[in-house]
């Protein structure tokens, strides 16, 4: 995977104006997946994530107050944060290189805060995270992006995903560069934040990229027409089908609705078909579909494609699993996914990335509402 030519502007060099208005063309509903995922010249989007608890983390970030913080207030002029998920094969062989990446900036440093980085484990619980941390001794801060807000806000695709940022006062910071997959190399990447911090504006404008270099798209596995015709295949095992037709809405894709007779009481039900791409750069795909009734509650789940370790597709006996742990669920009352429980054998960021799905449907919900489908 090749390293995105770096670029950046500085913050002064940008006004506040067209800061604002990037920020707000790069925003998109929380369950808009296929949003394009940043790229160089872009403002790094306002996530907020936990002041650390200990000292060394807060002292590390140059920061003394409580609460929360956005990454614009980090102490630092350049900007290194690893997207990852700790079942990721690939985020595990990245530990070694960022951890040394790590100590040969501050063996560089010779006291200054020019170079600074943090990780966002996406999909994971925090506990997870801190036990993940102390087993491979990572020296620097690690967050949880347990409901995958800050993944979202990135159009995040999969893991590992590394974004190099050139800090402003007070400033969103501005995307210079961005890495998909593993960077083995942590000479490489020093050098790659060094030369985002010596850019002069004229450099800059030499180095301009107006696209993103990203790997071509994956072959189309269901089209439209298809998922239409498994959503209603779906519906048709619960009963005899009247009135099947898509529902356009504005912040949710693929959503269906029907009335459904059996034993010649009519149902109305709807059902919201899911493409997530994974939060892991070597796992498939996940689509699946889920009913459910005018109420919120989940009727049935039907699997389309859910990946696990290899990428073999799960058996019987894990989809009997899922559909325990997720049918009678209402969604206007989300959970939280606990892995302990609710985690599918060798599944884990799959189960993860169902379940947040499953939590977005109260926005569907919500939405559904709003556009008198639910009367």
């Amino acid at each position: 995977m090749k390293d995105n030519v770096p670029i950046c502007f500085r913050a002064h060099c940008i006004h506040i104006s067209i800061i604002i208005l990037m920020m707000v063309l790069s925003t998109s509903s929380s369950f808009a997946l296929k949003k394009k995922i940043i790229h160089s010249g872009q403002p790094f989007p306002e996530v907020t994530l936990p002041i650390p608890g200990n000292n060394q983390d807060r002292t590390y970030l140059g920061l003394t107050h409580t609460g929360k913080f956005t990454p614009k207030q980090i102490q630092t002029e350049v900007l290194l944060i690893e997207f990852f998920n700790i079942h990721c094969p690939h985020c595990i062989e990245q530990v070694p290189s960022y951890n040394k990446l790590f100590h040969h900036i501050k063996e560089k440093s010779n006291g200054e805060v020019t170079l600074k980085m943090i990780s966002i484990a996406v999909g994971n619980l925090q506990q997870e995270v801190d036990a993940f941390r102390a087993q491979h001794n990572i020296p620097f801060p690690v967050f949880a992006d347990t409901n995958f807000n800050a993944w979202r806000a990135i159009g995040g695709k999969a893991s590992p995903f590394s974004v190099f940022i050139r800090q402003g006062k007070n400033n969103p910071g501005i995307v210079c560069a961005t890495h998909l997959g593993t960077n083995h190399s942590y000479r490489n990447v020093y050098s790659q934040m060094v030369d985002i911090l010596e850019l002069t504006p004229t450099e800059i404008t030499r180095f301009a990229q107006k696209t993103i270099d990203e790997t071509p798209p994956k072959p189309e596995l269901f089209s439209p027409a298809i998922l239409k015709e498994e959503t209603y295949d779906a519906f048709r095992r619960l009963g005899r089908v009247k009135g099947f037709t898509k529902i356009e809405l504005i912040n949710h894709e693929q959503v269906y609705k029907a009335r459904i007779y059996k034993n010649r009481n009519p149902k109305h039900l709807f059902a919201q078909v899911v493409n997530r791409a994974t939060a892991c750069d070597v796992c498939h795909d996940i689509h699946f579909i889920y009913i459910f009734n005018l109420a919120g509650e989940i009727i049935d789940i039907i699997p389309l494609q859910l990946p696990k370790a290899g990428n073999k597709l799960w058996d019987k006996n894990d989809i009997k699993k899922l559909r325990e742990r997720l049918i009678g669920r209402n969604l206007k009352q989300p959970q939280p996914f606990s892995p302990d429980i609710d985690a599918i054998t060798s599944a884990t960021i799959s189960s993860a990335m169902i379940f947040d799905s499953i939590a977005q449907g109260k926005e569907l919900m919500d939405e559904l509402q709003r556009m008198n489908q639910l009367d």
